[in-house]
């Protein structure tokens, strides 16, 4: 199953969700890891990741992701992630990839996917997917987290891609500048 295999080359860093919906499809919520942190030498453990789709959402039919979402904090990192993970990309997968610092929805184009991008400073991904396609939470009582995922994703056909059509050195060339400051304890 894909999901096994990312799990064995530590492509999670946040685990929230992780199972089969039904049988031959898989669901995943957490941190799906792009870039692996470097190996600390004597203690042959891993520093964190360098490049993370945050908050990702992937629903797997098949041996094939046929639906992503999650968040980028940097809009260049989309490369990154198509390059990373492209191999696994179905044919007709929707992809909705909230992003930190862009300022206009935008539609990126590359390895046969199209991919909506939607500019989000704050919030939560799961929350805005299920305002994006139309579901409300109490549509979602009494299914298991896997479920949830599975009809979230069977709701991608409401998923309308808004903005310009771009590739991704274009989009790229979209960004604000904007760098995410973290709280937290000093």
């Amino acid at each position: 199953m894909l999901l096994n295999t990312y799990k064995e080359n530590e492509l999670f860093s946040l685990t929230n969700v992780l199972g089969e919906p039904s049988a031959g499809k898989e669901a995943f919520r957490g941190d799906l890891v792009i870039e692996l942190g470097d190996m600390h030498e004597s203690s042959q453990t891993r520093n964190p990741p360098k490049k993370v789709l945050e908050q990702a959402v992937l629903f797997i039919d098949g041996e094939k992701i046929s639906f992503l979402a999650g968040y980028l904090v940097d809009i260049a990192l989309l490369g990154d992630l198509v390059e990373k993970f492209s191999g696994d990309f179905a044919g007709d997968m929707t992809a909705v990839i909230y992003c930190f610092n862009i300022d206009a929805p935008m539609q990126v184009e590359t390895s046969g996917v199209t991919f909506s991008i939607v500019p989000m400073t704050q919030g939560l991904v799961w929350n805005e997917l299920l305002d994006l396609v139309y579901l409300d939470k109490s549509d979602l009582k009494g299914q298991s987290p896997e479920e949830k995922v599975e009809t979230v994703a069977g709701e991608r056909g409401e998923v309308k891609a808004k903005g310009d059509i771009l590739d991704i050195v274009a989009a790229a060339a979209k960004s604000n500048g904007a760098v995410r400051e973290l709280d937290g304890p000093v």
